[in-house]
């Protein structure tokens, strides 16, 4: 045991304390010149973004001006929405003549139409066969005999194609069966229609007299719409 005692005894490395890595010091002056560069960037980079937003603000007024100046020169006409389409319905004519009385000639040469309150007086004149047209309101003298001034439309059936010379004061057209016929005034109350043909080769002599009062147009009118229902053609005839 005291032999151990006087051994030495070995010797035990202890740890190092750690040194301390002393910090970098950077003169000031230094420091001052690593910050100027990223000083001097960011004034640069916001003046930059300024310019732009000035330059853009700038641009943007010059085109709204532009387009401002452009619509006072040139100004477009308001858009006017289509309308709906109007249907226009074709009503019928009312037939003036639905409810006169039709007349048809004893051997059926021709056929007409005539008013209802209208008196009609037939007659045999040297063999021909005459059919005369009174129109209502006007004086007879008796039955069958009307006054001196009463106004007619006489037809008369000729047994041919009878020219007639006249000194007419006045000539207008008329239309008989789709034909264009002279209407000669011989005075300024009576006249005749132009001798038109008939079947057979007969004439048909048309005269008429107008009343000499206010009614002249008027029953001058009637005359010409009797006409107008006039037709040569027994495959037209009423039943």
């Amino acid at each position: 045991m005291e032999d151990e005692k006087l051994l030495p005894k070995p010797q035990i490395d202890l740890p190092l304390p750690e040194k301390e890595i002393p910090a970098r010091v950077t003169p000031q002056g230094q420091a001052l010149q690593n910050q100027k560069p990223n000083i001097f960037k960011s004034k640069f980079f916001l003046g930059f973004v300024a310019f732009s937003i000035l330059i853009a603000f700038l641009i943007g007024g010059f085109m709204l001006g532009r387009n401002s100046v452009f619509k006072e020169l040139n100004p477009t006409a308001p858009v006017i929405p289509p309308k709906d389409p109007v249907i226009y319905e074709a009503t019928p004519t009312p037939d003036p003549t639905a409810d006169w009385k039709t007349y048809i000639n004893p051997d059926k040469l021709y056929q007409l139409k005539y008013p209802a309150d209208w008196t009609t007086i037939a007659e045999d004149s040297y063999g021909n066969q005459v059919i005369s047209f009174y129109p209502a309101g006007y004086p007879f003298n008796a039955p069958g005999e009307p006054a001196k001034d009463t106004p007619y439309l006489r037809i008369t059936v000729l047994p041919d194609v009878l020219g007639r010379g006249v000194n007419p004061i006045k000539t207008e057209q008329i239309l008989i069966d789709g034909t264009n016929y002279r209407k000669f005034y011989e005075s300024a109350t009576d006249g005749v229609i132009e001798t038109a043909t008939a079947p057979n080769n007969k004439g048909i002599m048309i005269n008429f007299k107008l009343p000499k009062d206010s009614g002249k147009d008027a029953i001058d009118s009637t005359f010409d719409q009797i006409l107008s229902t006039f037709t040569f053609s027994a495959s037209k005839f009423t039943q």
